[in-house]
């Protein structure tokens, strides 16, 4: 079987529930920064998939501390997909093969991977309208100015 080996299209996904101090990093940011997330960050290849983890965060948080649903679009660069030399060298492919759970693609970025902003979409915040954070991937890590602002782990 032919299985995914990168993201359609150069692109992931990841849903969150995020307070509203953290949110107001990308909120307040202009297009352009970059900056490393001190965190792994979990994508899917599937917008779906990443919607179904928004919508479970963001229900458990109207419950007990309420936060606004985002989702994360982050792109890597496609050419990727035909030449290893431009593949996202700060993220590994995970395939999750457990009996009974089914199958699962996504990139797992390593700790304080490099991010640049590129647009920042205010929605309503909830899970049926989440605010967009969309971020572009640096391709590796190293050769970055040292000293670039950490955002906050989502």
């Amino acid at each position: 079987r032919d299985e995914p080996h990168f993201p359609p299209g150069g692109m992931v996904y990841r849903g969150a529930a995020v307070d509203s101090q953290k949110l107001d990093f990308y909120r307040r940011s202009t297009p352009g920064l970059k900056f490393r997330i001190p965190a792994f960050v979990a994508t899917s290849f599937e917008k779906r998939r990443a919607n179904f983890f928004l919508t479970r965060a963001w229900e458990y948080h109207q419950e007990h501390t309420p936060r606004d649903g985002v989702m994360f679009v982050i792109s890597v660069d496609p050419r990727g997909e035909d030449n290893d030399a431009f593949r996202c060298k700060n993220a590994s492919l995970i395939q999750a093969r457990y009996p009974g759970v089914p199958e699962e693609h996504e990139y797992l970025f390593t700790q304080y991977s490099v991010f640049t902003l590129t647009q920042f979409v205010e929605k309503n915040g909830t899970n049926k309208d989440p605010h967009e954070v969309h971020l572009r991937a640096a391709e590796d890590n190293r050769g970055h100015a040292p000293g670039l602002p950490l955002a906050p782990a989502v």
